[in-house]
């Protein structure tokens, strides 16, 4: 393709970001995160996703936070990334940040789905009575019929 000056569609250019971050390549990661900008696919929701999911995969959650920041448009598999990327932290103590993460989800006026409760229930249960949000997220699973 490169040889041949042809360019990628988003197909090939998400699917390519899915491949280096499976394989933890951040060089090669960034490398299709450039060409997706030049040639200006980053502003594809597909793509955006499939970028931040390789820098999380790559232990870059600050580039695939800004790169969520700078998204014109998000999905709610956009903040599902982002939340599932900072929860599969093996040093991921539960915390309020996260459980802001979670919050400014609801108030950008989108609907948490099955997937984000049962990325957050592990990371939210608590023995001890603390920070158990794990109650309140299954309140809201309950209340709102998700099936996981």
């Amino acid at each position: 393709m490169y040889l041949s000056n042809m360019l990628p569609d988003d197909y090939t250019l998400a699917t390519l970001s899915k491949v280096f971050g499976e394989l933890e390549d951040l060089i090669s990661g960034k490398l299709i995160h450039g060409k997706s900008v030049r040639i200006g696919f980053i502003s594809d929701i597909v793509v955006a996703n499939s970028v931040m999911s390789m820098y999380c995969k790559c232990g870059e959650l600050g580039e695939a936070r800004k790169l969520f920041n700078e998204m014109p448009h998000k999905s709610v598999g956009s903040w599902n990334v982002v939340i599932a990327g900072y929860a599969a932290r093996k040093d991921c103590i539960p915390n309020l940040d996260l459980w802001k993460l979670f919050r400014k989800m609801q108030a950008d006026g989108f609907k948490p789905d099955a997937f984000t409760i049962a990325t957050l229930l592990p990371v939210y249960y608590s023995n001890d009575g603390e920070l158990d949000y794990g109650r309140e997220l299954h309140c809201y699973l309950v209340k709102n019929g998700l099936d996981l």
